[in-house]
């Protein structure tokens, strides 16, 4: 006779069979045919679409959604300001037939079997499927770029300027640059998510020069001074215009300094007068008269400062204000004066203008306690000729001088390193001697009798 606890055992494994058979039973009735419907329990933004057909399931999304998403708009956020684009101006569209299949799909494996279980699992605990996008790049890169002209900001770099004879550092300020491509994609995750607003990401742009940086630019590395005629009023004007222009110029160590960059074209619209300039051997009146000796200042503090010539052109008559081959001509497009700042340390540039002196200084951080001079070796000088025009209006030999000759001049100019007295050789340039021109009388007596 089997004992107790064998019927018990017997009597539960029936049970259980009877319930597995009886699970299976209702999956297998309760689960749909594997037809072209959407299984029930699928919903799609909370709207039903079990039973339905791609079709009717289609235009049942896009009866109930599309008159509210044609007038959707998403917020885009950057600190305190705000930008509200509509769907359409960014190209985003709902994506119906991509989001029936994917309602379609759901609950549709491979296996047969694995399929009833998962149509009665929908049909017992709905799904609740986000309705699909779609993205027009084109059009969001397009939004995006004109919110970069509105949020882009370059960064600043901290500089030194000089107020009162005393140096003081401006702090620098970080810059501002959108992401296009991450703003694209968060743009993308908001409206999936069918959020109401999305914060643009923007990467803050560090500044070349920090006030750190600065805090050593303290010592005089070059002083140069040049003398002028005060009473020139336009050439002063134009001293001033130019040396202004470079004036607080901050040379980051391995940059190179353009003088015509940094001052800009010398035109009458910018406030440059006509005075005297240097012109193929001759003095005459042009626009911007003076500049030059902006340029020759500047070019004097730089050699004695140690730093590096890149480009510089000498005049074709050698200018009174400094010693000869030391000048540096320029012209707009042409000429240019270029030094790249060699050393560690920033160089700022301070300049300025009294009644008639010119004064360039170079302010940066002294290595060690060397000191440079400059030294103009004349090695030929060129007498200029005579060239003689004869004047029947003069009586025979009367002479009047219609230009004042100059000597030309071939000469060197060294860098001299102090204290251990290395020479460097700067230049070799040649000034063209610049002829006499004599107006000389030919009229006679006989020629004033002829004419009574």
């Amino acid at each position: 006779m089997p004992s107790r606890k064998k019927v018990f055992t017997g009597i539960l494994s029936l049970i259980a069979i009877q319930v597995a058979v009886s699970v299976f039973g209702a999956v297998f009735f309760l689960a749909p045919a594997d037809n072209e419907l959407i299984y029930e329990g699928v919903l799609v933004e909370n709207i039903d679409l079990g039973g339905l057909d791609k079709s009717a399931a289609e235009e049942k999304l896009t009866r109930a959604l599309e008159p509210g998403l044609r007038n959707s708009a998403i917020t885009l956020t950057f600190r305190s300001k705000q930008w509200t684009l509509p769907y359409s101006q960014l190209g985003i569209y709902a994506d119906y037939k991509k989001t029936v299949e994917e309602a379609y799909n759901t609950g549709r494996g491979n296996n047969h079997f694995l399929k009833m279980f998962d149509s009665f699992r929908i049909r017992m605990n709905e799904v609740e499927l986000p309705l699909a996008f779609r993205f027009d790049e084109e059009k969001m890169r397009k939004s995006l770029q004109e919110l970069a002209a509105e949020i882009n900001r370059s960064p600043k770099n901290a500089g030194v300027i000089l107020l009162d004879n005393k140096l003081q550092v401006t702090p620098e300020q970080k810059g501002y640059r959108l992401d296009e491509e991450a703003s694209l994609q968060a743009i993308k995750n908001a409206v999936i998510q069918r959020k109401e607003s999305c914060r643009l990401t923007v990467r803050q742009v560090a500044a070349e020069v920090s006030a750190g940086q600065l805090k050593d630019v303290r010592d005089d590395l070059a002083v140069a001074v040049t003398g002028f005629d005060a009473a020139d009023k336009n050439r002063r004007a134009n001293i001033i215009l130019a040396a202004e222009s470079i004036n607080n110029s901050l040379v980051k160590p391995g940059e190179t300094f353009s003088f015509n960059y940094t001052v800009g074209q010398r035109t009458v619209q910018r406030g440059y007068k006509n005075a005297k300039v240097i012109s193929n051997s001759n003095l005459t009146d042009g626009i911007g008269g003076g500049v030059c000796q902006v340029s020759t200042t500047l070019y004097r503090a730089v050699l004695m400062a140690g730093l590096h010539i890149v480009e510089r052109h000498p005049h074709s008559l050698p200018p009174d204000y400094v010693p000869i081959g030391q000048d540096a001509a320029v012209a707009d497009g042409q000429l240019d004066l270029k030094f790249k700042n060699n050393t560690a340390f920033p160089v700022l540039i301070a300049v300025s203008v009294s009644d008639s002196e010119l004064l360039v200084r170079l302010i940066g951080k002294k290595q060690g306690n060397k000191k440079y001079r400059l030294v103009s070796d004349i090695y030929e000088i060129i007498e200029p000729k005579v060239t003689v025009k004869k004047d029947g209006t003069l009586p025979k030999g009367e002479t009047t001088v219609l230009v004042s000759g100059q000597k030309g001049y071939r000469v060197k100019v060294f860098r001299v390193t102090e204290p251990e007295g290395k020479k460097e050789l700067v230049s070799e340039d040649y000034y063209k001697p610049l002829a006499t021109v004599v107006r000389v009388g030919t009229k006679t007596n006989k020629d004033l009798r002829n004419r009574k």
